[in-house]
């Protein structure tokens, strides 16, 4: 079995992510820096769903 670098909670930082860049097409044209992208995954991830 291969090993993927990274933990559990840095993928679901990336997938969070992902989930608010692809949540409104504005933000697919719009270019990032690497700065924004790391303040990004380091940001608390918004909930679609309120937790209980």
């Amino acid at each position: 079995m291969s090993r993927s670098p990274g933990t559990i909670a840095e993928y679901e930082q990336l997938l969070a992510m992902t989930d608010t860049l692809l949540s409104d097409p504005r933000q697919f044209f719009r270019s990032y820096s690497a700065a924004k992208i790391g303040r990004m995954m380091t940001a608390p991830a918004r909930r679609s769903v309120p937790a209980p």
